[in-house]
């Protein structure tokens, strides 16, 4: 659907209790700056505890294919 979605996860602590609240440092919000910039309101950046444990991230962006670049 002209959609990219990236999806990481880990099973580390997860975010801060079962609330999800956390508090963002330097490199989450560096990240959803540059989304902000590239994508405008046409991407999603999400952090949701795993269902056990862990946290997972999920990047959407636009998606479109371009020439191969020669080289």
């Amino acid at each position: 659907n002209g959609e990219l979605v990236l999806v990481v996860r880990d099973d580390g602590p997860g975010l801060n209790g079962k609330s999800g609240k956390y508090s963002e440092g330097v490199g989450l919000q560096n990240t959803r700056s540059r989304l902000q910039q590239l994508y405008g309101d046409h991407h999603e950046f999400k952090l949701l505890n795993g269902m056990n444990s862990g946290l997972e991230v999920q990047i959407t962006i636009p998606y479109h294919e371009t020439e191969p670049v020669e080289q």
